[in-house]
């Protein structure tokens, strides 16, 4: 009777362990299938067998006819020929970009032609050295002025 107990046990033992095994491979059988599946749904399928064809000319009435139906408002351009047109802060991030590119490229052939769109391009330079605590950053700004002026900011 012992002996059976003892092998009823053993046999116990190992179904549980085949159990276990079978469920490890289950979710590897599983995620192997997935894999393939989408491989061949996707290149198979997608790429080889029913490639999507675009063709613009199918959507391009529609798109035309919305637009036919909003009104547009076009606004008149302001004719400058320079940037003095712009606002203050566009002006103050052109300076500080202007300054920046001349750090970066001191002997750019293009600067001049840059420096000349803002005729206050000085004295918005000079603005932006007095409001700045970066030494390095304020000589960028001074020498943008000078580069202007002849003079730097006094």
């Amino acid at each position: 009777m012992e002996k059976l107990r003892e092998a009823r046990d053993v046999l116990a033992k190992i179904y549980i362990a085949r159990v276990e095994l079978s469920a490890g491979n289950a979710v590897l059988t599983s995620v192997v299938i997935m894999a393939l599946s989408l491989i061949v749904g996707l290149v198979v399928l997608g790429w080889w067998v029913f490639p999507v064809e675009w063709d613009y000319s199918a959507i391009e009435p529609e798109v035309v006819e919305v637009v036919r139906e909003v009104p547009v408002e076009v606004p008149v351009p302001v004719t400058c020929d320079n940037m003095d047109c712009i606002g203050t802060d566009s002006k103050y991030a052109y300076v500080r970009m202007l300054s920046e590119w001349n750090a970066f490229m001191p002997n750019s052939p293009y600067f001049p032609m840059y420096l000349d769109q803002l005729s206050d391009i000085d004295s918005l330079a000079c603005d932006l050295a007095d409001g700045t605590d970066d030494t390095g950053e304020m000589r960028r700004y001074i020498k943008v002025a000078y580069e202007k002026n002849g003079q730097g900011c006094q």
